[in-house]
């Protein structure tokens, strides 16, 4: 989809997740699997309270500050539908930048990488080979994040590949 405001979807394209070869994706791995896991004791209840608040929708959450902002009265109908607009636009172009770069590095999920079983209940049945093949990240199976799974597809598992890199 073409963005309204950015001039094109990649314009703010992060950089490429890591190699599934490099340190750097090792430790992601682990500091998931460790402070991401549902019943982890690592993580502590303000990081457990931060990452539920970051979960939520952000533009709902941006919308409900647009809309305290409204309630206060300092702005008149017309500035309260341009704030509105204003949010929502820039919220739309978000959701357009983020998706692209998730099809862009085509990259798995973090329950998936920890539990390569979690796909057996995504409808689509077991994918064979699904790993990262190396040595230094060890999978759990029956591994649950604190957060549910966006609804949003596992990409790689839809295009056929065995895994991401």
């Amino acid at each position: 989809m073409r963005p309204f405001i950015l001039q094109s979807a990649d314009q703010f394209l992060p950089d490429s997740p890591p190699t599934l070869q490099s340190s750097e994706w090792v430790e992601a791995f682990e500091q998931i699997k460790t402070y991401g896991e549902a019943t982890s004791s690592a993580r502590t209840s303000e990081q457990t309270d931060i990452a539920r608040f970051w979960s939520a929708n952000v533009v709902r959450q941006y919308n409900r500050v647009a809309r305290d902002i409204a309630e206060q009265g300092y702005l008149g109908l017309l500035q309260t539908a341009r704030l509105a607009a204003m949010v929502n636009t820039i919220g739309a172009d978000t959701l357009i930048s983020c998706l692209f770069a998730k099809y862009q590095y085509l990259f798995w999920r973090p329950v998936t990488a920890i539990d390569p079983t979690a796909v057996t209940a995504d409808g689509l049945g077991p994918i064979p080979g699904y790993d990262d093949g190396n040595l230094a990240t060890v999978e759990q199976s029956g591994w649950q994040p604190l957060l549910t799974t966006p609804t949003i597809p596992n990409i790689p598992l839809l295009m056929g590949r065995s895994h991401p890199r």
